[in-house]
């Protein structure tokens, strides 16, 4: 047969054979199948990437999702993790500065302070000198300006089963009875 071309000329010239007519018109009959056919796998296909391409963008959000909380968490743990060092270089002043001033303000230590607290046990409360201090600590007082902090000792001990908490101010050495139950 000739080419394709030079029958289909002919086809639409109308001076084709019958042999070639019906050549001409099976092979148009299997080209437009076969467009067809191509035409829906490429409909499929564009379907397949539209779907890829959804997928896609909602993974990248999840992704995008993810990465913004874990870089906000970030975020806050690190401006918490400073402002607590922070918090802890102003407290650490503060204190550090009120230690410094309760001990240079302070008269009594703490030897003298349960010296004190045994002699005001003794004529006030009655108790003589057959028990042993269990505690003696001092805790600071504050009042008003830093450099105005001192300590003040808390003597403990227990007498006849009671529980007696003397507090001895560091400044006056004045013994006041806090607590005997």
């Amino acid at each position: 047969m000739d080419d394709f071309k030079t029958l289909y000329e002919k086809y639409i010239k109308g001076t084709a054979s019958e042999e070639e007519i019906r050549y001409v018109e099976d092979t148009l009959s299997k080209s437009d199948s076969v467009f067809a056919e191509n035409s829906s796998e490429d409909k499929l296909h564009a379907l397949d990437e539209e779907k890829l391409t959804h997928a896609d963008t909602a993974t990248i959000e999840n992704i995008k999702k993810r990465i913004k909380k874990k870089t906000l968490t970030a975020t806050l743990l690190t401006s918490l993790a400073i402002l607590g060092v922070a918090t802890a270089i102003v407290l650490g002043s503060v204190f550090g500065a009120a230690g410094y001033h309760a001990k240079k303000n302070s008269l009594i230590d703490e030897d003298e302070a349960e010296s004190i607290a045994r002699a005001f046990a003794e004529e006030e409360c009655g108790v003589d000198d057959s028990y042993e201090t269990d505690y003696v600590h001092q805790r600071l007082v504050f009042r008003g300006a830093l450099k105005n902090t001192y300590y003040e000792h808390v003597v403990e001990f227990e007498y006849n089963n009671r529980e007696v908490v003397i507090i001895i101010d560091g400044i006056s050495g004045e013994a006041t009875l806090h607590k005997a139950e």
